[in-house]
């Protein structure tokens, strides 16, 4: 949600990830060099949840991206770094407490709370006359559609990839060791979608 020059980032977007994602994809099918983008060399400034390391190792991005669907496959769940006043003073102690988990009965990936913006709609109240503050003008939690649209379409294009033998790597595996495919997981989300999203007009 913040980069501040990589000093004080802020890592509470839920949706954050999910826009990268598909700016990764729209790179793959549009760029004279788009199926390079798995091979492309990535610094970790922070590999280890928080901690920075001085030695900064090497990735791909393919290793990127599995990381991201394999942490959202087993559920998150931390504390903001530095959470407080100095980083955030309308928000509450609850709102700096980021969780997320997938629900493989329908695919979809809910995360937030009341307390916290979590997305790209992060207006948090700060007004004590309108008793507004620390609470988000428009709550994004729950299983927000824009996500699981983008979670959708990031599977589709890394089925495809994979069936295309572009990438080597099938699929991820949630908390309890099931090996849960790209492909899976794209249609649990297909199956599912219109019931949860899609009210019809009579």
């Amino acid at each position: 949600n913040l980069q501040d020059c990589c000093d004080n980032p802020r890592f509470n977007a839920r949706d954050a990830t999910w826009y990268f994602l598909q700016a990764c994809q729209e790179y793959f099918l549009s760029a004279p060099d788009g199926n390079d983008i798995f091979t492309f060399p990535v610094i970790k400034l922070f590999p280890n949840d928080f901690v920075e390391s001085k030695e900064h190792p090497h990735s791909t991005m393919l290793d990127v991206i599995v990381e991201i669907l394999q942490k959202h496959a087993e559920g998150i769940h931390y504390v903001e770094w530095n959470a407080g006043s100095k980083i955030d003073d309308c928000m509450t102690d609850k709102g700096f407490h980021v969780d997320i988990e997938p629900n493989w009965e329908n695919g979809f990936i809910y995360g937030g709370n009341s307390a916290n913006c979590g997305t790209w709609m992060d207006k948090m109240g700060g007004s004590f006359k309108a008793n507004n503050r620390g609470i988000p003008a428009t709550p994004r939690n729950g299983a927000n559609v824009e996500i699981i649209g983008l979670l959708a379409s990031t599977l589709h294009w890394l089925d495809s990839c994979y069936q295309k033998k572009i990438i080597n790597i099938g699929g991820v595996k949630n908390k309890g060791g099931k090996e849960i495919t790209w492909g899976y997981w794209r249609k649990l989300i297909e199956d599912n979608f219109e019931k949860y999203f899609y009210i019809p007009l009579d």
